[in-house]
């Protein structure tokens, strides 16, 4: 029969037992916590990694054609082929011509030519006076390209470096116009041999890839504005289930937090 006296050690001896077994638990939980969130440190990190090298390579290829179509575009505002503008764009870069001065100076000189054509703006006299038609023996309109070649010849022949910047900056305007002057005092024989060197050096894309690449980007901003606009709605059809979830974790975290409590 148990005493007074065993009945005590007994309880004692329990009671230990039962306040080792929570230690030994609570140990066990902090264990699986430090696992738990060492697990999903790894887990979130890897998962960045793969996000990251997606996401650069999705950046570098939409940069790519961003670019190329960009040069699409500004080819056609100055009525320029692709490759003949990219060629003269890198000419002018090393003459000290940004790409976009240089846009826009090319802009330019294809409104003066058309103004040319009916009789209008300050470019047109200078061109008549140089000699330079941009009509061709049936009436019509030659590209800017052709004038451009025009006018570098008339360049490449005058003397004065002060005329040769006041006709420059006539159709290219003032501020691209004088420095364009080294580009164009070549003549077009010059700027043929200087748009051949930068395909050679690697400076110039191909027409038919530049055109692909600004139809796939137009491809790639409507998909783009779908994604979003389907992830939009999906996310409200969702908020009431992570509104409900929400409140659940709410209401969950003092019982969660006063367990972890008791093991300590």
């Amino acid at each position: 029969m148990a005493t007074v006296g065993s009945f005590g050690i007994d309880l004692g001896l329990n009671t230990a037992r039962f306040e080792e077994g929570l230690k030994r638990a609570g140990s066990g939980a902090d264990k699986f916590q430090k696992s738990f969130k060492t697990a999903m440190v790894g887990l979130a990190a890897a998962a960045s990694v793969a996000a990251l090298g997606v996401g650069a390579v999705f950046a570098a290829t939409k940069g790519a054609i961003d670019a190329a179509s960009a040069i699409n575009d500004a080819s056609k505002a100055a009525g320029i082929a692709a490759e003949t503008y990219q060629a003269w764009a890198f000419s002018a870069q090393l003459a000290g011509v940004e790409s976009d001065s240089f846009a826009g100076a090319m802009t330019r000189a294809n409104k003066a030519v058309g103004d040319a054509a009916n009789g209008t703006g300050a470019a047109a006299k200078v061109m008549e006076r140089l000699g330079i038609s941009v009509r061709d023996a049936s009436g019509n309109v030659i590209s800017t390209e052709r004038v451009i070649n025009q006018f570098a010849d008339a360049i490449s022949k005058m003397k004065s470096p002060a005329e040769k910047a006041a006709a420059a900056a006539a159709l290219f305007g003032r501020e691209a116009g004088p420095k364009l002057v080294a580009l164009l005092e070549q003549g077009s024989s010059g700027m043929a041999a200087a748009a051949a060197e930068a395909e050679r050096l690697g400076a110039v894309i191909d027409a038919d890839l530049i055109a692909k690449a600004d139809a796939a980007g137009d491809q790639l901003d409507a998909m783009a504005k779908i994604v979003s606009a389907q992830l939009t709605s999906a996310l409200v059809s969702l908020t009431p289930v992570i509104t409900s979830a929400a409140q659940a974790f709410a209401d969950a975290t003092p019982h969660v937090a006063r367990f972890f409590n008791i093991l300590r």
